[in-house]
């Protein structure tokens, strides 16, 4: 089940603009095909982003998700035609979900799903340095 749907993404993106955006053919009709491959692409960042602290795909799906990948999917849409960001109506908000994304990867960000784990027990407390990794109880010769 995809996080966002063609309809969804209609709510965005004209239906003359959709086909463009989608029409590799020039058939001159919507590439139902191209675009269910452009949402799932956006639904797997989005799982690639959360899978470590809860399951993948999210059922439900939580409240933000069908947002953050109707938002990448309009932004992907754009950048497979080579828009270049500055002219990418999508390209803000969708680096305010990359950037929710990584918190919630990271742990900072928590979605109304549950947790596969505690993520203090994925996350990495250590910080390296070029002798080894400062905070683990590893020596660093041992690396």
């Amino acid at each position: 089940m995809a996080y966002c749907t063609q309809s969804d993404v209609l709510g965005q993106i004209q239906m003359s603009s959709l086909i463009q955006l989608t029409d590799d053919d020039n058939t001159g009709e919507l590439n139902t095909s191209v675009l269910n491959t452009v949402i799932a692409a956006a639904d797997d960042q989005i799982n690639a982003a959360i899978a470590n602290i809860y399951q993948v795909p999210a059922n439900p799906i939580a409240p933000p998700i069908t947002s953050w990948s109707l938002t990448i999917t309009c932004y992907m849409l754009y950048r497979r035609r080579l828009v270049p960001d500055e002219k990418n109506n999508f390209t803000e908000n969708y680096r305010s979900v990359m950037d929710m994304l990584n918190k919630v990867n990271n742990g900072t960000y928590h979605l109304n799903l549950t947790q596969l784990r505690d993520f203090s027990q994925v996350a990495f407390t250590g910080q390296g340095t070029i002798y080894g990794v400062q905070g683990s109880n590893m020596p660093a010769n041992s690396m």
